[in-house]
């Protein structure tokens, strides 16, 4: 059978998925870490979706009030619960697109580097608008392409091993599918990355 959402991957690569961070994209997530601090309050509540290992929810969390990690892998949350981590920080293994939080219950919501590879990334977004609170944040750094760009030879093995991804957008067209799902984009900034670029992108709930 078919993996329709990336589910089985993510299960199998959960051990490897650290390592890979640490080897390939450490720079990269040194920026987003940097710019997403300059978003976060001591005050605030957050919700993160697409945590895999913790790469981000680990460092940051400290400096918020609160902050829920989730992610559909059971194997990725077991390996990011086994890392410490703050007592403000709590991992679920949750679906996206079906988040058991009341309405208007964060202050930010983090999905880094993965409604690209989200068949159906619009429900993810539309449970997101819910359960933030009026004028709540959304951070969605995530992988883009120029028109005439290849997917890079990593990109390539990736798939070769059952990795999908569902949606190469243009900054253009993300910065578009955001602001059709009831946000308003606040700043779009490329950021330049080995495996393509990536557009660091903070919207606010309509």
């Amino acid at each position: 059978m078919a993996d329709q959402n990336n589910k089985k991957y993510w299960d199998r690569f959960a051990k490897l998925y650290r390592p890979f961070i640490q080897s390939f994209e450490s720079n990269l997530y040194d920026k987003l870490c940097g710019r997403i601090l300059r978003e976060i309050r001591p005050d605030m509540s957050v919700i993160e979706i697409g945590c895999g290992s913790g790469q981000l929810s680990i460092p940051l969390s400290r400096y918020a009030a609160s902050w829920e990690a989730t992610d559909f892998s059971p194997e990725m949350i077991d390996q990011a619960s086994r890392r410490p981590h703050e007592d403000n920080l709590r991992f679920f293994v949750r679906s996206a697109s079906d988040l058991p939080y009341e309405h208007g219950t964060f202050d930010a919501a983090v999905a880094s580097n993965v409604l690209h590879v989200m068949p159906h990334p619009e429900r993810a977004l539309r449970e997101l608008r819910r359960v933030l609170k009026p004028g709540g944040l959304l951070i969605a750094p995530t992988y883009v392409h120029g028109s005439a760009s290849k997917p890079s030879l990593r990109v390539k093995l990736m798939k070769r091993s059952g990795f999908q991804v569902f949606h190469r957008w243009t900054a253009g067209d993300f910065i578009d599918f955001v602001e059709k799902n009831g946000f308003q984009v606040k700043s779009a900034t490329i950021l330049p990355d080995s495996i393509a670029p990536v557009c660091y992108l903070t919207a606010g709930k309509n």
